[in-house]
């Protein structure tokens, strides 16, 4: 898959991680910032602390898990829990820096386990002494069980419907469907292999949250892999209306209007993935070759397709499509890629053949041929 769809995009729905909405930590300060999907309620305990507010507390304990500077974390947490042995905002914000760890070990899975049961507990305590009104250590516990079934291959479906009833615990309590949580319930009916319910589900997040792109960018992959083009276009267009700037709905879309023969349209759409990838300052090399290759399939195709609805004696459309096919080759020897094009250079000897009949010009093209194909096999584009 180009990287372009895989830097942008979020998942395929059949292959989505259940607990893809969960808290997400960066070990490295470089990369990804700590994600926490379930809006922050306002920080509450029985006995307020003396010192440190829960709010300050909070900032900085978030800050060092996305510095990655986990034990720092791990250090001010416990503290924080010894000198306020009643509060919930303590004791939710030391779960969530076990769930942080737990990711660290991710190659020790015992170490892991342990870990995650600890936030388990934390949420636990955390419940006790939060207000009824708070949804938190509910979704928290739904997110660290969709963790656990990663871990614990043998009882994974326990805790996904472990994590089912805390996600319909955290809705009860909140009065209405959590969108984090929502998704994350989609994503585990996927992986429990209960597909029309994960659909359903994500349609509804698609309905309720009318701004939200990722939900209708989902729904346009899952008609993709499903070969649903019609309505795998329609979602990709619905998810461009909500983010006009979303990249990886941009190059499906193209390559739909490629398959389609809408050239035009599709070269709109690389055109503009190029305008936002330079208001980014997006220097990045394996998304531009991504698009170059895009434009390469387009332009190939593009051709192929004039010279197939040609009229015979029109010359300026053999032309035309001669320098579209030769630009399309230009391309993918850029990328080294020229294996790809071999089909298209039996193409660009039948045009040398239509627009100058002479048999020169097709003998040393169909030289150019034999040569590529002696020096690597290829794979057509489609």
């Amino acid at each position: 898959m180009p990287r372009i769809m895989q830097s942008v995009s979020v998942v395929i729905l059949l292959s989505i991680v259940a607990f893809a909405a969960v808290l997400c930590v960066s070990c490295d300060a470089n990369t990804e910032e700590l994600i926490d999907p379930i809006e922050p309620a306002p920080a509450h305990s029985k006995n307020d602390p003396d010192t440190d507010t829960p709010l300050d507390v909070t900032a900085a304990i978030k800050e060092l898990i996305r510095q990655g500077k986990i034990d720092k974390a791990t250090e001010l947490a416990d503290r924080f829990v010894e000198r306020n042995p009643q509060n919930a905002e303590a004791y939710l914000l030391r779960g969530n820096v076990k769930i942080a760890l737990a990711e660290r070990a991710a190659e020790n899975k015992d170490k892991r386990a342990a870990l995650l049961a600890g936030a388990i507990e934390d949420y636990n305590k955390a419940g006790e002494y939060c207000r009824q009104s708070d949804y938190r250590p509910c979704g928290y516990r739904a997110e660290a069980y969709c963790f656990m079934a990663e871990v614990d291959g043998r009882h994974r479906d326990r805790y996904y419907e472990m994590a089912l009833a805390e996600i319909e615990a955290a809705n009860k309590i909140a009065g209405n469907d959590i969108p984090a949580l929502e998704q994350l319930r989609m994503g585990i009916l996927a992986q429990t292999g209960r597909h029309d319910e994960s659909l359903a589900a994500l349609e509804k997040l698609a309905r309720d949250n009318k701004d939200e792109p990722q939900h209708a960018y989902m729904l346009a992959r899952y008609a993709f892999e499903r070969d649903e083009i019609a309505k795998a276009r329609e979602w990709f267009g619905e998810t461009l209306r909500r983010d006009a700037k979303f990249l990886a709905a941009l190059y499906y879309r193209a390559s739909i209007l490629i398959e389609q023969n809408r050239f035009d349209e599709a070269l709109g759409d690389i055109e503009a993935i190029k305008k936002v990838m330079a208001d980014r300052k997006d220097n990045d090399r394996g998304m531009a070759d991504d698009l170059a290759y895009l434009e390469a399939i387009l332009r190939l195709n593009r051709g192929r397709y004039m010279i197939r609805h040609a009229d015979a004696a029109s010359m300026e459309t053999f032309k035309a499509a001669r320098a579209e096919v030769a630009e399309g080759i230009k391309l993918l020897e850029s990328l080294d890629r020229e294996n790809e094009a071999r089909d298209f250079f039996v193409l660009l000897a039948r045009i040398e053949v239509g627009t100058t009949n002479a048999s020169g010009h097709y003998r040393q093209a169909i030289a150019e041929i034999e040569k590529r194909e002696q020096s690597s096999p290829t794979v057509m584009p489609r």
